[in-house]
C-alpha cells in the first residue's frame, strides 16, 4: 500500500513539473502562416488564397526546416530579374536566390536602395526573417497567449499606428503607456472631424488583424495609414521561457508612397494584463515590476532584440 501511495505522489509531482511542456511535447513551435512550396521554391503565406497543396505548417520541430536555407525563394509571379535587388555602395546589383545568400548579403551591408528593389525584396525579407526566427527559437515553458484567443483590437497598443504621415511618435508612446488599445483610440476619436476607421478581419487560423486608419476628411486626401498584422507562428523567440507570437506587419501611408514591412513579437507573462507586451524595431512596450505598461524606443539605449536578425 505504501508503495502505491509513493508512486502516486511521484507521478503527481512529475505531472506538475512537466505540465508546461505538455503542449510542446512533440514540437518546437506552431506555424500558422505556412511555408508554401511551388515554382521549384518556397515563400511564406498566401496558401489559403491560392489553394496550394504543398505547405508546411502546424506543430513542427526544427528538423522539418532542415535545408530550407538553400531552397529558392519565390514570389507568386517570379522571374529571374527579381533576384537582382540588393546592392552595395557602388550601386551594382547582386543576385540572391536563397535565404542563405540573402542573409550573407545583408551581413555584408547590401540593401535594396530603390522602391522597385524594395518591393522585390519583400518576399525575401518575410520568408527569410520567419525562417531565421524559427531556427533560433526555443520551446516555451509557459503559455499565457492561449487564453487571449489570438489578436483583437482590445489587446494591441495604439502605438502600432506609428508612421511618417500618421500620429506623432511621442504622442503614441504616451498613449501606449496609458494602456490605450486600438479600440480605446477609436472611442476617443468619436466626435472629431478627422476620419478614423477600423476594419478587423479574421480568418479561421490564425487570426489576421487588418487596421484601416484614415486621417482627414476623406480617403482621397492621401493621409491614410494601412496596417496589416499577420500571425506567423507561436514559439519562444526571445528565449525567456514564455510563448510569443511572431507577427509580420506591413504598413503603408500617403497612398502607398511610403511603406514598411517588419517583424514584432507579442507576448504575455500575466493573464491579467490588459495588453500584449510588444517587441519591435521601432518600439518596445512591456509591463515592468510595478505592473506599469512602459513604452520606449529600443534603438536609443537598448540592445537590438536578439530574435530579430533581419533589420
Amino acid at each position: 500500500m505504501r508503495n502505491i501511495v509513493a508512486r502516486i505522489v511521484v507521478l503527481a509531482a512529475l505531472m506538475v513539473v512537466l505540465a508546461p511542456y505538455k503542449v510542446q511535447a512533440k514540437c518546437d513551435f506552431i506555424i500558422y502562416e505556412p511555408f508554401v512550396f511551388e515554382f521549384k521554391g518556397m515563400r511564406v503565406g498566401d496558401a489559403d488564397v491560392l489553394g496550394a497543396d504543398n505547405v508546411l505548417k502546424g506543430c513542427l520541430s526544427k528538423k522539418k526546416l532542415k535545408g530550407l536555407q538553400d531552397i529558392l525563394v519565390v514570389n507568386t509571379k517570379s522571374d529571374d530579374a527579381k533576384f537582382f535587388f540588393l546592392s552595395g555602395d557602388d550601386g551594382k546589383r547582386i543576385k540572391v536566390t536563397t535565404c542563405k545568400e540573402y542573409m550573407s548579403a545583408m551581413e555584408k551591408g547590401m540593401t535594396a536602395k530603390t522602391l522597385e528593389d524594395q518591393n522585390y525584396e519583400r518576399v525575401f525579407h518575410k520568408t527569410c526573417g520567419v525562417l531565421d526566427a524559427l531556427l533560433n527559437s526555443t520551446r516555451y515553458k509557459h503559455d499565457y497567449i492561449e487564453a487571449r484567443k489570438g489578436l483583437s483590437v482590445k489587446s494591441l497598443p495604439v502605438i502600432f499606428l506609428n508612421a511618417p504621415f500618421g500620429l506623432p511618435y511621442d504622442k503614441l508612446i504616451a498613449d501606449g503607456e496609458k494602456e490605450t488599445s486600438f479600440e480605446d483610440y477609436i472611442v476617443s476619436m468619436k466626435g472629431m472631424t478627422n476620419k478614423f476607421e477600423l476594419v478587423e478581419k479574421k480568418r479561421n487560423a490564425p487570426p489576421e488583424l487588418i487596421l484601416d486608419a484614415w486621417y482627414g476628411d476623406s480617403d482621397e486626401d492621401g493621409h491614410g495609414i494601412w496596417l496589416e498584422l499577420f500571425v506567423i507562428a507561436k514559439g519562444d523567440f526571445n528565449k525567456d521561457g514564455y510563448a510569443d507570437l511572431l507577427v509580420y506587419f506591413y504598413k503603408s501611408a500617403n497612398r502607398g508612397y511610403w511603406y514598411e514591412p517588419g517583424f514584432a513579437l507579442l507576448t504575455s507573462k500575466d493573464p491579467s494584463n490588459k495588453l500584449y507586451e510588444v517587441y519591435s524595431r521601432d518600439f518596445v512596450c512591456k509591463y515592468n515590476k510595478d505592473k506599469k505598461y512602459v513604452c520606449e524606443n529600443p534603438t536609443k539605449d537598448m540592445v537590438f532584440p536578439s530574435w530579430s536578425t533581419i533589420k
